[in-house]
C-alpha cells in the first residue's frame, strides 16, 4: 500500500492558517488575498487554484443576516437616527468582510485541492 507523500491537510487548517492545502507549511496568499503561484515549500502549483465568487457570496449571506439582526436590535432598543445605523453598520460590514475573506477563500481553494484528482 503507497503511503501519501503529504499527510493530508484540514481544509478548516487551511483556511485559519493561510497555508499550502498540500503540505500545510508553506503561504497560500503572496499578499491580502492574492494566492501565490507555488508553495514555497512542497512547489505545489496553485495557479489555477480559483475560488470564484463564493467566498463573496458566503459572506453576504453571513454579514446581511448578522447586520439586518442587529438594526433591527438596535431600532428596537435605542431608536437612534438613520446616521447612527449607517455609520456603525458599515463599519461592521467592512470589519467583517476584512476579517472573513481570506478565511473563506483559502477554505474554497483547500476544497477545491482536497476534491481533484491529483496534483
Amino acid at each position: 500500500m503507497n503511503r501519501p507523500l503529504y499527510p493530508a491537510v484540514s481544509p478548516f487548517r487551511v483556511a485559519l492558517r493561510k497555508c499550502c492545502p498540500r503540505c500545510g507549511k508553506g503561504k497560500l496568499f503572496q499578499r491580502f488575498l492574492k494566492i501565490s503561484l507555488r508553495c514555497d515549500h512542497c512547489n505545489l502549483n496553485l495557479e489555477n487554484a480559483d475560488s470564484g465568487d463564493g467566498p463573496a457570496v458566503i459572506i453576504i449571506l453571513i454579514l446581511g443576516f448578522l447586520v439586518v439582526a442587529q438594526m433591527m436590535a438596535l431600532e428596537l432598543a435605542y431608536a437612534p437616527p438613520m446616521w447612527v445605523h449607517i455609520s456603525v453598520m458599515t463599519v461592521v460590514c467592512l470589519t467583517g468582510a476584512y476579517i472573513m475573506l481570506p478565511f473563506f477563500k483559502g477554505l474554497m481553494v483547500a476544497l477545491q485541492y482536497r476534491t481533484q484528482s491529483g496534483d
